[in-house]
């Protein structure tokens, strides 16, 4: 009792006096298309960093292709640098194995950690 329906021009000026709704409720479906996205990104985001943190051999070969290049390398030149790189590759891994990945370490609750 005491309700009542604005008719259609009534409404478009109560609308039109609304920044957000002056223009209809488009502005709502991009802000979900908007959220979709960065949700899909976290998404991504948290699936890459387990891949790499599950084997961490994949994250310091990414590291090593971003920072070094060796397309201008031949021969023995070519040799020595690829088994400096596999140096580092290997023991950058086997150093993050140990301390991301200890093997059944003693206490329990907060002393494990």
């Amino acid at each position: 009792k005491g309700s009542s329906v604005l008719n259609g021009n009534a409404t478009e000026k109560l609308i039109s006096l609304l920044p957000k709704y002056k223009d209809g409720t488009g502005w709502l479906e991009s802000a979900w298309d908007g959220l979709k996205k960065v949700t899909s990104k976290t998404v991504d985001i948290a699936k890459n960093f387990w891949e790499y943190a599950s084997h961490p051999s994949k994250l310091v070969s990414l590291a090593i292709s971003k920072f070094t290049n060796i397309d201008n390398l031949s021969g023995t030149t070519l040799g020595i640098v690829k088994g400096a790189i596999s140096t580092v590759k290997e023991s950058v891994t086997s150093y993050i194995k140990k301390y991301l990945f200890a093997d059944n370490p003693g206490g329990s609750g907060v002393e494990r950690w």
